[in-house]
C-alpha cells in the first residue's frame, strides 16, 4: 500500500467504521450536534441504541466471520429504517445508534417493535442455535442544549434496561433507572482510589459465648467512609463489586487489615481473639486462592487459628467436591471455616455432609420468629442439637433482645452475635474492648 493510500485509509478510519462502512461514533456525534442546531424547536427527535442478546453465542457457536455477517445485516437494516431516520452509526460491537424524528412515543415504540420483530426473524433463521434477539433503547432528546455525549449516555441507559428480559424489545429512558446507572458509574470510578486511600474501613462486631457472656471473637465487616465523612453502605457496593470483580481486591484488603492488627497486637504482647472474614464466590474461583491466603498470613506472621473464613450458604453450587478440596487445603494449615445464613438455602444438610466446616451461623430470620412461632423455636433447637452432635460450633446472629439470648442459652447454643451485645465498631474500639476485658480477667 502506497503512502497516499495509507493516508486515505487513515482518514477513512477516522470517519467510518471499518466493518460496516457506517459512520463511527465520533463522526456520528459531530453530525448529530450540527444537525440539531438547525432544526425547529417543535421537531421531536430520539436516539436509538441497539443491543443483540446472545451475540456472544453467535461468536462462540458460528465464529467471528459469521458474527460479522450478522452485524452487517443489522447495519443494512438500520440504514433502511423508514420511520424518520436521519443519522446512524455503529458505536461498538453489536451496538448501533440512530437519530430519528417522530410524532408520538407510542407510534415510535410500535415501529421499533416491528423493526425488532422483522430482524429477529431473519437472525433466528440464520443462527438458530444461538437465538440472537434484537433490543432497542430509546431516549427522547428533551434539551437540544445538552452535550451530545450525555444524549448518547441516556440512550445507552435505556438500552441497559432491556438486560435480562426475554420478552421486551423496546425500552425508553427512565430517569430513576438512569440515576441508579449514574450511581454505579460513580462508585466504579471511585473504588480504586478509595482502596488506595484507605477509605474502606474494617468494622468488627463482637461475638459472645452464651455460657460465660465473655467476648470470644468478632466478625469483620467493611464500611466505605469517604474523605468527606459520608458513608456508602455495603448493600450498595458489595453486589456491584461481585459483578465487576473488584471484590477480589477488597476481600484480600480486609484479610490484610485484620492480619496487620494481629501482627501489631502480638508484637505488643496483647491478646488476640479470632476474627471471621467474609469471602466471596468470585474469590474462591481463583486457582491461586489458597496460596494467596497462605501468603498473606505468612507475610504478617499471623497464627492461622486466629482466622476464620466465612462463606454464605447462597454461594454454593453443585461443585461441592472441588470446594471441599480447596477448604481442606486451608484447614490443614489451621484456618477455620464457617457457613453464614445457614438454613436459607435448599441444600443446608448436604453442605454439612460434604464440606469441612467448623462453625455454623444460623440465619437471623429463624431467631426473629422464635418469640411468636413454636415451629421456629423447634427448628433452632433441633438445628443446634444436630450441629453440635456433628462436633461443630453454633453461632446465632442477629440477637437483639434479652428473651432471644435467654432462649439461645436455654438450648445450649455456643455463641451469639448481635446488637444486644454490640454493634459493628471501628477496629480501634474493638481493640480497646478486648484490652478492657483482659484487664478485668
Amino acid at each position: 500500500m502506497g503512502k497516499e493510500e495509507k493516508q486515505c485509509k487513515m482518514e477513512s478510519d477516522f470517519v467510518y467504521d471499518s466493518l460496516t462502512g457506517l459512520y463511527n461514533l465520533d463522526t456520528f456525534k459531530r453530525c448529530v450536534a450540527a444537525f440539531l442546531e438547525n432544526q425547529e424547536k417543535s421537531d421531536k427527535f430520539a436516539l436509538l441504541y441497539t443491543d443483540i442478546t446472545h451475540f456472544e453465542r453467535v461468536n462462540n457457536l458460528y465464529g467471528t466471520g459469521r458474527a460479522d455477517i450478522l452485524l452487517n445485516d443489522l447495519a443494512k437494516a438500520v440504514s433502511k429504517i423508514d420511520f424518520g431516520l436521519r443519522l446512524y452509526c455503529r458505536s461498538s460491537a453489536d451496538h448501533f445508534i440512530a437519530l430519528v424524528d417522530f410524532t408520538s412515543k407510542e407510534k415510535l415504540k410500535y415501529d421499533l417493535e416491528e423493526f425488532c420483530r422483522s430482524f429477529n426473524g431473519l437472525a433466528l433463521e440464520r443462527f438458530p442455535e444461538a437465538r440472537p434477539r434484537l433490543g432497542i433503547g430509546a431516549s427522547v432528546i428533551e434539551e437540544r442544549s445538552d452535550c451530545i455525549d450525555d444524549m448518547v449516555e441516556l440512550a445507552d441507559s435505556a438500552r441497559k434496561n432491556l438486560h435480562g428480559s426475554s420478552t421486551v424489545s423496546v425500552a425508553y429512558f427512565n430517569p430513576v433507572d438512569f440515576g441508579k446507572y449514574q450511581r454505579v458509574k460513580e462508585i466504579e470510578r471511585d473504588m480504586g482510589k478509595a482502596l488506595e486511600n484507605g477509605e474502606f474501613k474494617v468494622y468488627l462486631q463482637p461475638k459472645y459465648e452464651l455460657e460465660t457472656n465473655k467476648m470470644v471473637g468478632a466478625e469483620a465487616l467493611v464500611r466505605w467512609i469517604k474523605e468527606d465523612g459520608t458513608m456508602i453502605y455495603p448493600d450498595e457496593f458489595i453486589p456491584l463489586f461481585e459483578r465487576n470483580g473488584f471484590i477480589r481486591k477488597l476481600d484480600f484488603y480486609m484479610l490484610e487489615q485484620v492480619c496487620a492488627m494481629f501482627r501489631r497486637r502480638l508484637k505488643a504482647g496483647k491478646r488476640c481473639l479470632p476474627i471471621s472474614i467474609n469471602q466471596s464466590r468470585v474469590l474462591l474461583d481463583s486457582e491461586t486462592y489458597t496460596t494467596d491466603v497462605a501468603c498473606v498470613l505468612n507475610s504478617y506472621h499471623t497464627p492461622p487459628d486466629l482466622i476464620e473464613l466465612e462463606l454464605t450458604e447462597r454461594i454454593f453450587s453443585d461443585s461441592l467436591s472441588e470446594m471441599a478440596e480447596m477448604m481442606d487445603e486451608l484447614k490443614r494449615i489451621g484456618i477455620k471455616w464457617s457457613i453464614d445464613d445457614f438454613g436459607t438455602g435448599y441444600s443446608s444438610l448436604n453442605l454439612l455432609k460434604k464440606l469441612p466446616v467448623d462453625i455454623i451461623k444460623i440465619d437471623k430470620t429463624f431467631l426473629d420468629e422464635t418469640e411468636t412461632s413454636d415451629v421456629s423455636r423447634i427448628i433452632i433447637r433441633k438445628t443446634v442439637e444436630m450441629i453440635q452432635e456433628l462436633d461443630k460450633m453454633v453461632v446465632c446472629e442477629g440477637v437483639e433482645t434479652e428473651d432471644q439470648a435467654s432462649y439461645l442459652k436455654f438450648i445450649h447454643c455456643d455463641i451469639s452475635q448481635g446488637y444486644l451485645y454490640a454493634k459493628p465498631m471501628p477496629m480501634e474500639e474493638f481493640e480497646k474492648l478486648v484490652d478492657e476485658q483482659e484487664a478485668v480477667a
